[in-house]
Formats: C-alpha cells, sequence, structure tokens
C-alpha cells in the first residue's frame, strides 16, 4: 500500500503541476475571490521561505520519511500518510529541478498559493497525527 500511495501522490501531483503549465494562463475564481486558481512560481520550501542549502536539507528529510515509513508504517492509516507525504515531496523535488522554482496554483484567502503536491504532504502529515491519536485514545 506504501508504494501505491506514493505512486499516487506524485502522480496526481506531478499531473496537475503539468497541466497548470500549460493551460492555467488566467486567473480562475473559483469561490468569490477566496479561492483562486492561478499560476505563480515559489523558490522556497514552504510558503515562499527560502535558507540556504535547502535542498540538501529538502533531500535529508525526505530520506528521513522514507526509513521511518519503512520502519514504522503498518496500518492503511500509515502507508498512506506516509506514501502522499514522499510522493508529494518527491513531485516538487522533479518540478524544481529545471529552474529551481516549484509550479503553485491555489490560492485560498490570504495564505500563501500552493500546489496538489503540497496539499499531500499536508493530508500525510494529518492522516499520521489521526492514527497516533486513534492509537493512544481507545474508545470505549
Amino acid at each position: 500500500m506504501l508504494l501505491l500511495a506514493i505512486l499516487f501522490g506524485f502522480s496526481v501531483s506531478l499531473l496537475t503541476q503539468w497541466l497548470v503549465e500549460r493551460s492555467l494562463d488566467s486567473p480562475v475564481v473559483l469561490i468569490e475571490k477566496f479561492v483562486v486558481l492561478e499560476r505563480s512560481y515559489n523558490a522556497g520550501v514552504a510558503f515562499g521561505i527560502t535558507f540556504p542549502y535547502q535542498d540538501a536539507v529538502v533531500g535529508v528529510a525526505l530520506a528521513l520519511v522514507v526509513l521511518l515509513a519503512l520502519a514504522k508504517a503498518e496500518s492503511l492509516l500509515s502507508h498512506t500518510g506516509f506514501g502522499v507525504i514522499i510522493g508529494g515531496a518527491m513531485a516538487n523535488i522533479v518540478d524544481r529541478y529545471p529552474d529551481g522554482l516549484v509550479t503553485d496554483f491555489i490560492r485560498v484567502g490570504t495564505f500563501p498559493s500552493f500546489n496538489a503536491a503540497d496539499s499531500f504532504i499536508t493530508v500525510g502529515v494529518l492522516l499520521l497525527l489521526l492514527e497516533g491519536f486513534l492509537r493512544t485514545r481507545p474508545f470505549s
């Protein structure tokens, strides 16, 4: 299941980035200027934040997540959570490779723009947190 989740997060993220690059030429308002699809580029790691050696730090962090997934993923929730985190991170690395920029295209309110890969990473973290909560809080 881990591999399937990785492939899903990776392929959907890259597909959306490819579609945005080729077809999103002007903003598309989805909800009253609150949710807008608009292509932008990001040199940072998260929320446009940049720092020295960020590519190396991201590579090391991804390697650690892979090792943690191989060692700790046991349930469907953890396989899915780790998988979409790894797939999303790999997609952002691939997108960044040619020019040092990641393609973002979702803007919600005043929150910084993000992409599908960022969403997969966020959902993956939430799934792992949910699993941790469920394991420590038995239901009666």
